[in-house]
């Protein structure tokens, strides 16, 4: 594993790797930036250019989109009160509070350094535990699928807070969001209303960050 890591360090230390580096955060600083335009839809829009580099090189550009996509996501977060992405739903609760109190630029620059340290960090843990967890995310089956998915709903009462009821409520709303649309097994439309687009249903990150944004 060592080798591997040397190796990678190796590539990145050139000078073109670098540039792409810098490209490749810039730009997915500016679309994290934007809400809507979540990491994942940074590295869609970079990947074109893509296409002509070397698979190592290629791959290192995309994973500084996503790196700077995650960051840029909690810009809006702290100014404006609306997260660029998912993940930076957390960082309007204390990030947007010191932005009003003028402390904008210190709640950034604290998002940045957690940020590159939480990645360093999720980084080296993911390089000692992949092969691991690579074996137990193969043994996984329909079950084990069901009781995460049971988990996931459950867990709402342990993190909403006071309110059993407004838990209820949010998981009922959510399980008939993501009714709509084709059914997975017989292909039958689902509360479309006769609406094409609504027959691939509602993107989770679009609704989770317009709700965010109301």
């Amino acid at each position: 594993m060592f080798q591997q890591l040397l190796n990678g360090f190796l590539v990145c230390a050139n000078p073109i790797v670098l540039l792409q580096i810098a490209i490749g955060v810039g730009w997915g600083i500016i679309g994290g930036a934007i809400p809507g335009i979540s990491p994942s839809i940074a590295i869609v829009l970079a990947l074109p250019f893509t296409y002509h580099m070397e698979p190592s090189t290629a791959i290192i550009l995309l994973g500084g989109v996503y790196t700077g996509a995650c960051y840029g996501s909690s810009i809006p977060a702290i100014l404006i009160g609306t997260p660029g992405a998912p993940a930076s739903a957390a960082t309007v609760d204390d990030g947007y509070i010191l932005g009003k109190k003028g402390l904008g630029l210190e709640a950034l620059g604290v998002s940045l350094l957690v940020g590159v340290a939480g990645g360093l960090i999720g980084t080296l843990i993911l390089c000692v535990f992949v092969i691991p967890l690579g074996k137990i995310a193969l043994s996984f089956g329909a079950p084990e699928y069901f009781a995460v998915s049971v988990l996931g709903l459950t867990i709402v009462a342990s993190v909403g807070g006071g309110s059993m009821i407004k838990s209820v409520i949010s998981v009922i709303i959510g399980l008939a969001v993501a009714t709509i649309g084709l059914d997975t097994f017989s292909g039958v439309p689902r509360f479309t209303m006769g609406i094409a687009v609504l027959s691939d249903g509602i993107d989770d990150v679009s609704a989770m960050i317009g709700l965010f944004a109301v």
